[in-house]
């Protein structure tokens, strides 16, 4: 774990969750087209995943004497680690591969910029102006499932960016 106070790195370990849907109920009993949205709070493991990050992150500000949180632009980098699928193939390696199935990289991120602002790593996700790098991948054979966090103050100019 790295953190300078323009710079804050961290793991968070274990499965990362995306955002849940909220689900459509049907409103009256007339059968009536009116549909509503119900909050997709509870027991889902993404409020678990959360809690994680939050923790690991006021850890990460802790350590580092980060005591207000990044101010202005900033570029967030994560690398998010899901668990090993499939048959252990007996006489190669099963190396981290692309995680290219259903579950949305955008998905992955609402919750991750949500806690970061309620750990109070920055004020605002809208401080968010790029993103380094960003993958889902999943985890080799024996790889436990975790997420890596940088986030660090954008350059001030922004052909420095694009360069």
């Amino acid at each position: 774990m790295s953190v300078r106070s323009d710079r804050l790195e961290f793991t968070v370990p274990g499965e990362p969750f995306v955002q849940p849907r909220g689900k459509p109920v049907f409103a009256g009993g007339d059968n009536s087209k009116r549909v509503r949205m119900v909050s997709a709070h509870g027991d889902h493991p993404v409020w678990q995943w959360r809690a994680r990050i939050i923790f690991e992150a006021r850890q990460a500000m802790f350590t580092g004497k980060v005591e207000t949180p990044i101010e202005g632009p900033v570029v967030l980098s994560v690398l998010f680690v899901t668990p090993f699928t499939g048959a252990r193939k007996k006489k190669s390696p099963n190396p981290r591969r692309w995680h290219d199935a259903r579950k949305d990289l955008d998905n992955f991120l609402k919750p991750l910029k949500d806690a970061l602002v309620e750990a109070g790593v920055m004020a605002d996700d809208g401080q968010i102006v790029t993103y380094a790098n960003v993958s889902k991948i999943r985890a080799a054979h024996g790889e436990q499932p975790h997420t890596r966090v940088r986030i660090e103050a954008a350059p001030a100019i922004i052909e420095e960016v694009w360069a």
